[in-house]
């Protein structure tokens, strides 16, 4: 039986292309080349690497939280995309939420082929969370940087709410991750469950808040 996947991961393979995947991959590599992570003893050796890969990479996004977490405070002159401070914010922002998504790919394409089920789910798991955090993460961006007409701008409390879901999934996502999300200890069937869980939940909520956001903003693909 072939590894299952999401419509999410699958869509985001085909959008990368054989060039796209491959420089993914290659970037991850070059990423995590001669570093190691504290990881739990004793683990079979396909699992102790995607455990590896997951607790580099979600280390890796530390800085980039905390980045944006500043902008939010950053006075209008340099975060609105009215200014050319806050349109480099935004491009800036936007760079590294692609940046995450492409460890997704990255993740999905170094999997060993005829890995355990259990170990395939921990890829899943691993690049649901990379793609889960660039998603979180642009929208976030779009938002913050975004210049509301004024109080009353309808558009401010959609994007108070918006916010506050992406702040909440986020947080939530990488607490899962520094809890071992993908190591054994978790079992498969909950893994599974939280990435069937989150692929539905982009494709019903996230994506088209991403999508009115990036209309709003004039970047509509």
């Amino acid at each position: 039986m072939a590894p299952w996947t999401t419509p999410s991961l699958r869509a985001l393979l085909d959008e990368a292309g054989p060039g796209g995947r491959a420089e993914a991959l290659t970037e991850l590599r070059t990423v995590i080349a001669g570093r190691e992570a504290a990881l739990p003893a004793a683990l079979d050796p396909a699992d102790a690497e995607i455990a590896r890969i997951a607790a580099l990479l979600v280390d890796d996004l530390a800085e980039l939280h905390l980045l944006q977490l500043r902008s939010v405070d950053r006075p209008d002159e340099t975060r609105l995309v009215t200014t050319p401070a806050g349109r480099a914010l935004r491009a800036t922002q936007l760079h590294h939420a692609e940046r995450m998504r492409r460890r997704a790919v990255g993740v999905l394409c170094a999997e060993p082929p005829d890995v355990p089920a259990a170990t395939h789910v921990r890829y899943l798991t691993t690049a649901t969370g990379m793609l889960a955090f660039g998603d979180y993460y642009e929208l976030i961006a779009l938002i913050v940087t975004f210049p509301f007409d004024d109080a009353d701008d309808p558009r401010a409390q959609r994007g108070a709410r918006d916010m506050a879901m992406a702040s909440h999934a986020t947080a939530a996502t990488r607490m899962l991750f520094e809890v071992d999300l993908t190591a054994p200890a978790l079992d498969v069937t909950y893994q599974s469950m939280w990435v069937r869980m989150m692929a539905d939940a982009r494709e019903r909520e996230l994506l088209p808040a991403i999508r009115q956001w990036r209309r709003w903003a004039g970047l509509a693909k």
